[in-house]
C-alpha cells in the first residue's frame, strides 16, 4: 500500500508539473491629468513713500512678487503707465526711475518718460510648490531737487507661457 502511495505522488508531482498553465499577463493602462497652477501675487494697494531729495540716489523695497507656476518656460514682464517715470499730476515734471525683479531684471528702466519699454524676463522653469518670491524695488538718482508734490505711477506685473 505504502508503494502505490508513493507511485500516487510521484506521479501527481510529474504529470501535475507537466499539466500546469504557463504564467499568464495583462496590461494596464494608465492615464494621469494634472491641472495648471499658475498664479501671480503682488503687493496690493497703492504704496507711499516719501523721496529724500537731499540724497544722490535712494531705493525703495516694493515688496515680493510671488509666482506659482508647474508650467516650464514662463516669462514675467513689468511695463509702466507713465513710461517709467514718477508723474507730478498734469504737469510735465517727472522723476526716472529703474527698477530691479530679484535676479530676473536687475536695474532697467521702463521707459524715458515719453515711450514705455516693457521688461521681460528670459524663460523660467517650474516653481516649487510653494512659490519663488522676487523682491522689487524702484531706484532713483539726481544731482538736482526734483519739484515738490505727489507724483504717481501704475507699475503691471505680468506672468505668461507658452
Amino acid at each position: 500500500m505504502k508503494k502505490y502511495v508513493l507511485v500516487a505522488l510521484f506521479a501527481v508531482a510529474v504529470f501535475g508539473v507537466a499539466f500546469a498553465t504557463s504564467p499568464q499577463t495583462g496590461s494596464l493602462s494608465l492615464s494621469a491629468t494634472v491641472p495648471e497652477a499658475f498664479t501671480l501675487t503682488v503687493p496690493t494697494g497703492t504704496l507711499s513713500y516719501t523721496l529724500d531729495n537731499s540724497k544722490a540716489t535712494e531705493t525703495w523695497a516694493l515688496g515680493t512678487v510671488t509666482v506659482i507656476s508647474n508650467v516650464k518656460d514662463w516669462t514675467i514682464g513689468l511695463s509702466s503707465a507713465n513710461a517709467g517715470v514718477l508723474k507730478l499730476g498734469t504737469t510735465t515734471e517727472t522723476i526716472p526711475y529703474t527698477v530691479t525683479l530679484g535676479s530676473l531684471i536687475v536695474n532697467k528702466s521702463l521707459g524715458d518718460g515719453t515711450a514705455a519699454t516693457n521688461q521681460v524676463s528670459t524663460a523660467q522653469t517650474r516653481t516649487p510648490k510653494a512659490g519663488t518670491g522676487y523682491a522689487l524695488s524702484l531706484s532713483f538718482g539726481s544731482a538736482d531737487f526734483f519739484q515738490a508734490g505727489v507724483y504717481t505711477d501704475t507699475i503691471t506685473v505680468t506672468i505668461t507661457h507658452g
